[in-house]
């Protein structure tokens, strides 16, 4: 696959149930598997792209993973929607705020254009 700068890619990718569904198992775990927010995003990183993040990328999901919280923290039905995506069962034991985060972080990283083409 080739990188492109059209929409069809990101409107499958973005749009797909069975996409968001898949960020939403990933975000579950990343969440279950790592304690702190830094070891979950390097995790989460490493884990799409194969290699660990620079300190500059690092930052980036760690100031998009804070906006996002704070976007569901003010708006809880919107995080419960985007975790009853899908079929696979939802974790009731995770906050909902921090399982829609991660799940938006999961879906950012699966959409990379170095996840998708591995080059």
């Amino acid at each position: 696959m080739m990188n492109t700068n059209t929409p069809l890619r990101a409107l499958t990718t973005l749009n797909d149930i069975t996409y968001t569904e898949a960020a939403r198992v990933m975000a579950e775990k990343i969440i279950s598997s790592r304690e702190s927010e830094e070891e979950r995003l390097t995790y989460a990183f490493e884990w799409t792209t194969s290699r660990p993040p620079v300190s500059h990328e690092l930052s980036i999901l760690k100031n998009r993973l804070d906006s996002i919280r704070a976007e569901f923290d003010e708006d809880p039905p919107a995080a419960k929607k985007i975790i009853a995506t899908g079929e696979y069962p939802v974790n009731q034991r995770i906050n909902p705020t921090e399982y829609a985060a991660f799940t938006v972080i999961s879906s950012l990283l699966l959409n990379l254009d170095e996840t998708i083409t591995r080059q």
